[in-house]
């Protein structure tokens, strides 16, 4: 009944896009281009995940060179007298780089936990079949790929106008970029919970059709004691990796929700900016080449936010069905079974159901649908005041 469960690690052999069979395989190439912007320090080496010096340095260097040149931006942007500054513009600079510049530091920090994390997915999630990791893969890899390719429809638009505005161009991209890699590596991780969820779920269905396969059996006395005791062990071990993957939520809430926080923060100064900025654009008639690369940035980075808090909200959305879908199931495998020591395994599942809250949320920010409606709400609101002081300058 029960499929061996083995550690697939990527011990040196080769993984294909799209094709992957465990989670090593599965977060290899978001990892590769993290490591190449700077963001993580570990690398994985014999199918574990490793705290690496000359990444730690790398990383290190590339996060105290960005923090440096922002600051600096901040300093042009509120003090030189060479800006020309416009109150909005500067409004956006400043939220834009300090919480970025709060994102890196925070990722720098709790990176020897990000590795825990890690690890601890990599070990929970080696109990998946290969063919959910496939179809998982099929899903990552072709968001991460359509990210890529839209954040190098920016790259041509750099390399325009004197040497100031191209370098200015360079950090503040590799900013969007830096945002962008973290929130998506966050969303991976929430996709691959859901998705165990999702195969505990079906197989407490299984469970719950073999069980009442047994009830004949458990009706006459006589075929009492020959309850299938696999059926027993097989939910205490589901009951186990839920436990775990809660654990790995508890474990994520607390070490990304300065991140997820900021993020959020952003995304809703971003869009409201975004959007003013747009109608800003539609009532200039006199047009020239910078305030079209200027504009432009803002029309794609509207579209660019708007995508990640749907995907952010949705994926902890769906994380968040399949963990109401399994307190239902639970409930129904309750009266279906009459076997006596079946049944108290189960209600300890149901116990441990009421007792762990598995819903991810960041300093009080819960991640779901609701965070939508409340954000737009915040965005039309203070849209309206932005254009109300535009209208009366």
């Amino acid at each position: 009944m029960f499929k061996k469960v083995k550690k697939k690690y990527s011990t040196g052999k080769k993984w294909k896009i799209f094709s992957a069979t465990d989670f090593l395989s599965l977060i290899k190439p978001s990892l590769l281009v993290c490591r190449f912007f700077g963001l993580i320090s570990y690398k994985i080496l014999n199918g574990k995940i490793e705290q690496s010096k000359n990444c730690g340095s790398y990383c290190a260097i590339v996060t105290f060179v960005y923090i440096c040149a922002s600051l600096l931006i901040l300093y042009i942007i509120n003090v030189s007298p060479y800006m020309n500054r416009a109150s909005t513009w500067m409004l956006q600079g400043n939220c834009f780089y300090t919480l970025v510049n709060f994102m890196l530091v925070s990722n720098f920090v709790f990176k020897s936990s990000t590795i825990k994390i890690l690890q601890n997915l990599a070990d929970t999630t080696a109990k998946l079949p290969s063919e959910k990791f496939v179809k998982i893969s099929k899903w990552i890899h072709s968001k991460d790929l359509v990210l890529y390719l839209l954040l190098l429809l920016h790259v041509p638009k750099v390399f325009v106008g004197n040497i100031y505005a191209v370098l200015s161009k360079i950090i503040g991209t590799y900013a969007a970029m830096t945002i962008y890699l973290l929130d998506f590596q966050y969303n991976s991780y929430v996709f691959i919970i859901a998705s165990c969820f999702e195969h505990i779920n079906e197989e407490l269905v299984q469970l719950n059709y073999n069980a009442c396969k047994e009830r004949g059996h458990l009706l006459r006395r006589v075929y009492h004691h020959q309850f299938n005791p696999l059926l027993f062990v097989k939910l205490r071990y589901l009951k186990q990796w839920h436990y775990e993957l809660n654990e790995i939520i508890r474990k994520i809430n607390s070490n990304f929700s300065l991140q997820v926080v900021a993020t959020v923060i952003m995304t809703f100064t971003e869009l409201t900016f975004g959007l003013y900025f747009y109608i800003l654009d539609r009532r200039h008639k006199v047009r020239s080449l910078d305030k079209e690369i200027w504009y432009f940035y803002y029309h794609t980075m509207v579209m660019y936010f708007s995508t990640k808090l749907l995907l952010l909200t949705l994926t902890c959305q769906y994380a968040n069905n399949e963990n109401y879908k399994t307190r239902t199931i639970v409930n129904e495998i309750i009266i279906s079974t009459d076997n006596k020591l079946f049944k108290e395994e189960i209600y300890l599942f149901s116990l441990q159901l009421l007792h762990t809250d598995n819903k991810f949320i960041a300093k009080g920010v819960q991640l779901d649908a609701t965070l939508l409606t409340g954000m737009a709400k915040g965005i039309f609101t203070y849209l309206l005041i932005l254009i109300q002081f535009l209208i009366t300058n």
